[in-house]
């Protein structure tokens, strides 16, 4: 019986669907960083609600009327910030703590601007988010939580090498991978954005804030 189940539900199999805990950490620091975000936008104080108004307005009304091209191009910035501050981070000893909350920041963002938004204007703040914010932020998301992982684990191991708990075999191969990987993330920063520009543009006129 237990031979007919291995044969059925072979282990390897079940650890190919496996989620890694790296992504499963970070991707829970990236929901708590919204969580947070969003808390304080509807219980926050005056300051914080009127800061979080003036970069919501400010945020509409330069998108409103842009280009796809111009929205990707400024979305990418910003996304395009975090992944370079996470290649740096990713390359030193010291990186680990600093990689470890990027994803809660970056989720603090967005929470902040969807919890205002939702807060003000209830139902019209949901669809504004699902059409246009959320479809770019969420391959943004996925982009940064594996650029994240890659970054932590190669900060660790080069921690490991300085402190000579590890090999420094293959190190110059483990660098190469790392940077290509790094750029495969770049490329769906960039897809994102572009999906960004484009629910924008396509959607951002049917809300009037």
């Amino acid at each position: 019986m237990n031979r007919n189940r291995k044969l059925l539900y072979p282990q390897n199999s079940v650890a190919r669907f496996a989620i890694p805990k790296e992504i499963l950490i970070f991707s829970l620091l990236l929901i708590l960083g919204i969580l947070i975000g969003a808390f304080t936008a509807k219980n926050g104080n005056s300051n914080i609600l009127t800061q979080v108004k003036n970069m919501f307005d400010s945020f509409y009304s330069i998108r409103e009327n842009q280009s796809i091209i111009l929205s990707a191009c400024n979305s990418l910035k910003v996304s395009g910030a975090f992944w370079l501050i996470n290649l740096i981070f990713g390359m030193c000893i010291i990186g680990i703590p600093f990689v470890a909350i990027i994803p809660t920041i970056r989720g603090l963002g967005i929470g902040l601007v969807t919890g205002y938004i939702y807060s003000i204007y209830g139902l019209k703040g949901i669809g504004y988010c699902f059409l246009v914010i959320f479809p770019g932020a969420l391959i943004s998301f996925i982009a940064l939580i594996y650029s994240v992982s890659d970054s932590f684990k190669m900060s660790l191991c080069t921690l490991g090498v300085s402190l000579n708990t590890g090999t420094q075999k293959g190190g110059a191969d483990k660098i190469k991978i790392f940077i290509i990987r790094q750029v495969f993330y770049f490329i769906l920063f960039v897809i994102a954005a572009f999906v960004d520009g484009i629910t924008n543009n396509l959607f951002s006129g049917i809300f009037n804030f």
